[in-house]
């Protein structure tokens, strides 16, 4: 039985025609044993003698946003294939063939229902999101979190969102095989076969409608991982931060959605919370409240912790002694709650307090189905004080 199957790789980025961008979600696991280099040299910042946190008057108007935020969990481990074989043609279409069966067996759009209604619920002035996935398959669409969660909100009897997205890691896999070839449960394929993969993440904003939105953009951090992959090939993964400013009351709070590299990568991790704290500052201003949210993939007391959260740059709610709770790593298919990190925040400056509340989105029981998480990260919901004159 002879093998005819052919593969390649796109990516549409317009900095990268070559390469294949790495997505933005790979976890801790994929960079085990992977030799990673990277030219970006730490950056160094001058500390602020500005406190964080501003003192109560009584005399001021206060203004409370409340803020949600969650990684909603792609669900396609496309990291998988930086360990596969790419001269075993084979073998790349099997592991190929095994990916997209995860990721249906994850339910994406029921879990995409499940955030809605929580969403819904908990009715947030703003949404901050982090892995927002766009997915077609063969040329149409399969998924696309940041088109339905909005219409989803709604129809779950809650509010009308403005969405802001930050598009990173657009990724083509085109995939041929041809007849004569084996699929993973052993059938032969009786003519040939095209399989067209195309998907990209990014952060978002969501922001009530009937809120104001003064003004908004993003910020893409110069501080990225480096992967090797097929020989002298190096692919990257994007990362950055996408704001907005939202006047709720008399007051106008700045909120970003970020995504930064995980922890054990240091430079990256360190450079990007560096690069995320001068890009606020260049925007800060004494009558505007800051408040940096998202997955920002590091444990308390890390260095990058230590570069954004502290009394001279941004507050950890946390600290306030608000909240105990977890946010992180949970089964999607699993009956039990396995959540035992924290790396998911909300920081804050130009603000009198605030406090913040984790909740994990599930087991939800389906007739018929395993039990189902909305995602591997909790919701994290944070109420932000501020007072303006």
């Amino acid at each position: 039985m002879k093998n005819h199957f052919v593969h390649f790789f796109q990516s549409s980025s317009k900095s990268n025609p070559t390469y294949l961008l790495l997505l933005s979600f790979l976890t801790l696991v994929a960079f085990v044993g992977c030799s990673v280099e990277s030219s970006n040299e730490p950056l160094f910042l001058k500390s602020s003698n500005e406190p964080a946190l501003e003192e109560f008057d009584s005399t001021k108007t206060q203004d409370t946003l409340v803020v949600a935020v969650l990684n909603q969990t792609i669900g396609f481990q496309v990291q998988n294939l930086l360990f596969t074989n790419q001269d075993d043609s084979m073998n790349v279409f099997r592991n190929m063939e095994a990916l997209w069966e995860q990721y249906e067996r994850n339910r994406p759009n029921e879990r995409l229902k499940i955030q809605a209604d929580s969403f819904a619920f908990y009715d947030p002035d703003v949404i901050a999101l982090q892995e927002v996935m766009v997915f077609l398959k063969d040329g149409e669409i399969n998924s696309d979190y940041i088109t339905d969660l909005p219409q989803l909100i709604q129809a779950a009897g809650g509010s009308e969102y403005v969405t802001h997205f930050q598009k990173m890691n657009e990724l083509e896999l085109k995939l041929q095989a041809r007849v004569g070839d084996s699929l993973n449960d052993g059938t032969e394929l009786e003519k040939d076969s095209l399989l067209d993969l195309k998907f990209y993440e990014g952060n978002a904003i969501l922001v009530k409608k009937s809120l104001t939105i003064v003004a908004d953009g993003v910020d893409m951090f110069k501080s990225i991982l480096g992967v090797p992959f097929l020989e002298d090939k190096i692919f990257y993964s994007e990362r950055g931060n996408v704001w907005a400013k939202v006047q709720k009351g008399k007051k106008v709070f700045e909120v970003g959605s970020n995504h930064l590299e995980v922890s054990i990568l240091a430079t990256q991790s360190k450079n990007q919370a560096a690069e995320l704290l001068i890009a606020m500052d260049g925007r800060r201003d004494p009558e505007i409240a800051q408040i940096i949210v998202g997955d920002l993939n590091y444990t308390p007391g890390t260095g990058t912790h230590e570069i954004l959260s502290s009394t001279n740059t941004f507050m950890d709610l946390r600290e306030l002694g608000s909240s105990d709770g977890v946010s992180c790593c949970q089964a999607l298919d699993g009956a039990e709650l396995t959540m035992e990190n924290v790396l998911d925040y909300a920081l804050v400056r130009n603000v009198v307090g605030g406090e913040v509340s984790y909740h994990p989105l599930g087991p939800i029981v389906i007739e018929g189905a395993p039990p189902l998480w909305a995602a591997d990260h909790a919701l994290l919901i944070a109420k932000i004080y501020a007072q303006s004159k």
